[in-house]
């Protein structure tokens, strides 16, 4: 693979990674979404240590649009928290799916936890399923939710990559030029001896 074709794999991946930011900013901020998705996964990073050791405070998971049917007991799910008038959000793990009079809902808890949480997750509070986690990204993430560090990350990033496009169009030659070049001098020196 040449130089060309890894920046522009890299140019790709971060117009991708730039788009998807925007897209989850501007549903966030403009449409007023509160765990917002892109292709059906919402990125979230985790703010405290009630899943410890599995997920820690500063981890970025990614939750995958569930329907309650879909959830079983062990899994790790994300919901809109009673507690905080619907606007908090908690990842915690299914301790118990409870069917009561065709009505299903979720016992939750923390794992580090002493306790349940106090109120069953019901359907219209569930966002979703872990699908995955990276370990340490969301501190890094937190970097792309300001206006000003998106603006700065997006003109180093594209001004990189505009250099190393232009530099490297420019000072490149042929290989099989150098090397013709080359061994013409040396053969014509040792005719001329």
């Amino acid at each position: 693979m040449t130089v060309i074709h890894i920046e522009a794999v890299c140019l790709c991946f971060f117009l991708l990674l730039l788009f998807g930011n925007l897209t989850l900013i501007c549903k966030a901020r403009l449409l007023g979404e509160k765990a917002p998705m892109l292709l059906g996964i919402a990125p979230m990073i985790v703010q405290s240590d009630s899943m410890y050791p599995e997920i820690c405070s500063g981890d970025l998971v990614f939750i995958k649009k569930a329907g309650i049917d879909e959830i079983t007991e062990g899994d790790v799910v994300s919901f809109y928290d009673p507690m905080w008038d619907g606007s908090g959000i908690v990842t915690h793990r299914v301790e118990t799916v409870i069917t009561a009079e065709g009505v299903r809902t979720l016992q939750t808890k923390g794992d580090a936890n002493d306790s349940a949480d106090l109120l069953p997750v019901t359907e219209d509070r569930l966002i979703g399923v872990l699908a995955f986690r990276l370990k340490g990204l969301g501190r890094i993430a937190l970097l792309f939710q300001s206006t000003s560090a998106i603006i700065v990350v997006t003109a180093v990033s594209l001004s990189l990559v505009l250099w190393a496009v232009f530099a490297h169009g420019h000072s490149r030659k042929p290989r099989g030029t150098a090397q013709i070049k080359r061994g013409r001098t040396q053969h014509d020196k040792k005719e001329t001896v």
